[in-house]
């Protein structure tokens, strides 16, 4: 109930809390915005110790787009890789996507990775759609953007998942 608290206290004071809210917490159970559990075939095709399911302002208008977001931001492309593409569900290799006009889903392997995944992904949403109303965007170059992506999982995210098994 810990772990859920922290999260949950996070996601609201960025706005991601909504009552369509869904976590996964390790063990495979699932919580709805409120911390209860629930039953749900959401989460069915990711092995991810955390996920979750939810949307901020910009990144429902972006779902209703029903289109892949392409990095134009150098942490989108640290933890996410080049694209975060536009789904009905969840694939099994997701680390993030976007659900179609419903929000996004991001996993993570531990709880502050999570918040960090669900910030980030409202931000590079809201950067997409802002950036469109003062002109065109420009996107990172997609070999830097796997570049980015493979020192975060081998070097900086390591760090911080060994970081995060210490406090446990």
């Amino acid at each position: 109930m810990q772990k859920y608290q922290y999260l949950s206290s996070c996601l609201n004071k960025e706005g991601l809390l909504q009552k369509d809210t869904l976590f996964l917490m390790p063990g495979k159970i699932i919580l709805n915005a409120e911390g209860e559990p629930v039953s749900s075939s959401f989460f069915d095709r990711t092995d991810a110790e955390y996920a979750l399911f939810t949307h901020g302002l910009y990144s429902l208008r972006y779902a209703g787009r029903k289109q892949d977001l392409k990095a134009s931001i150098d942490d989108m492309a640290q933890m996410f890789g080049r694209t975060v593409y536009s789904r009905e569900a969840p694939e099994r290799k997701d680390c993030a996507c976007l659900i179609h006009d419903r929000g996004f889903f991001v996993t993570a392997r531990y709880e502050k990775e999570l918040t960090a995944a669900a910030v980030l992904m409202e931000k590079a949403c809201r950067t997409e759609i802002l950036a469109e109303k003062i002109g065109s965007v420009r996107y990172l170059n997609p070999a830097l953007c796997e570049a980015e992506h493979l020192v975060y999982l081998l070097k900086y995210s390591k760090h911080e998942k060994e970081a995060a098994d210490e406090r446990e």
